[in-house]
């Protein structure tokens, strides 16, 4: 009886694990970010299975998103002062003050060579793996955009 249940919990453990992992492999991105990787993001999800789509909000709603524990990154195409900006709109829109936390990191994979904005992913912490392995791919690609 004891095995049945270690082996239960076991299954939807990882069950839970799949469906969070399944969730973070989903980045969502401003629209202006993924037009600009636009060219890379099919290989992208060919080589790591982490989507990076257009989201249909703004940009401060996915830093917002991102401070809230909703979304584990977002792709951004302007500098984290300005995307902490745009969050602390979204925030005050919704009637409440924006707390940033220190650990709010941008990841630059690229910079637009007309106006040299940068692009970049927005994390709490650490990227995940999956990220990282996103990041480094489009970082290589860096020539295609006049850094």
């Amino acid at each position: 009886m004891r095995t049945t249940s270690a082996a239960l919990a076991l299954a939807a453990l990882a069950l839970a694990l799949n469906v969070a992992a399944g969730e973070a492999r989903e980045v969502p991105g401003s629209p202006a970010a993924v037009f600009l990787l636009s060219a890379h993001l099919e290989q992208v999800k060919a080589t790591s299975d982490v989507a990076v789509t257009a989201a249909t909000v703004g940009t401060g709603q996915l830093v917002l998103d991102v401070i809230d524990g909703k979304a584990q990154a977002a792709a951004v195409a302007m500098t984290l002062a300005e995307a902490v900006a745009a969050a602390r709109e979204a925030a005050w829109q919704e009637g409440r003050m924006l707390v940033v936390p220190e650990a709010l990191q941008f990841h630059e994979v690229a910079r637009y060579e007309r106006d040299a904005r940068p692009v970049g992913f927005v994390t709490v912490g650490a990227p995940s793996p999956q990220l990282e392995k996103v990041m480094g791919y489009l970082r290589s690609k860096q020539g295609l955009y006049g850094r």
